[in-house]
């Protein structure tokens, strides 16, 4: 469990989608019921497949035991079903340890950090920590259902964020941040890699970004709703209901 005091991406991330979101969920405790997301079950066994290879333990068995602990469950899935998505992990799992895994290796792998930046409470668990090709490096393995433009490393605020965390409660100095993206295709599924540089403006600019974002959140009295985060394509907000036409 995260300290309520304490800040953490996704918290952070709520926040910038919608202030009264924020306030619902992490100021009032208002708990919602949410369903389980095909993408975010297989994002997760995606992680815990690359996890174990990296361990150096079977990933591909994990990912069809997790896989198929889910398959007779009630899961909202959206382009691809249960079927689909276990062939693109079937086929981009092996493939990753094959082509991909001697790159790493390992200081830290999903390990909790709480830490203090900036005089602001921050925690998260980092996917991977350690060298990539021989440069210590944060990592992050993303799934999606398109590959990213390599802009977005240069607003990524999380791996930058880890990577402070990590000096601070480590002593860990990566000097590189690196998305790792299995790319969901029903025709030819692959493995994207970017990598930037983790500068020390880089790190400067993005640690004040973020503790200036928490104590202005920390100090607020007023959390208007965003009407453009009420719905974003089939996504339905899961406050909708109290925000529009509903009461607290």
């Amino acid at each position: 469990m995260y300290k309520s005091n304490a800040f953490w991406f996704s918290k952070i991330s709520d926040a910038r989608t919608c202030l009264r979101k924020y306030k619902l969920k992490h100021i009032d405790k208002l708990s919602t019921e949410e369903g389980k997301k095909g993408d975010l079950e297989f994002g997760t066994a995606m992680h815990l497949g690359v996890e174990m290879y990296l361990r150096g333990e079977d990933g591909l068995a994990i990912f069809r035991l997790y896989w198929d602990s889910i398959k007779d469950e009630k899961v909202e899935y959206g382009r691809y079903g249960w079927g689909p998505l276990l062939e693109m992990g079937v086929e981009l799992l092996p493939r990753f340890k094959k082509l991909h895994s001697k790159l790493f290796k390992p200081f830290k792998l999903e390990e909790r950090i709480e830490t203090t930046l900036g005089g602001i409470g921050f925690e998260g668990t980092p996917d991977f920590l350690g060298e990539y090709d021989g440069v210590p490096s944060v990592i992050d393995f993303k799934t999606s259902g398109a590959r990213y433009e390599k802009l977005r490393l240069e607003c990524d605020e999380q791996m930058p964020g880890y990577a402070a965390m990590a000096k601070e409660a480590y002593g860990y100095e990566a000097t590189q941040q690196v998305y790792i993206i299995f790319v969901k295709s029903d025709r030819a599924p692959s493995i994207q890699t970017l990598v930037s540089p983790l500068t020390s403006s880089k790190l400067f600019s993005t640690i004040l970004n973020m503790t200036e974002t928490c104590s202005d959140l920390q100090n607020r009295t007023v959390f208007p709703k965003n009407p453009l985060s009420c719905l974003r394509g089939p996504m339905v907000c899961p406050y909708f209901k109290i925000c529009n036409g509903g009461s607290e």
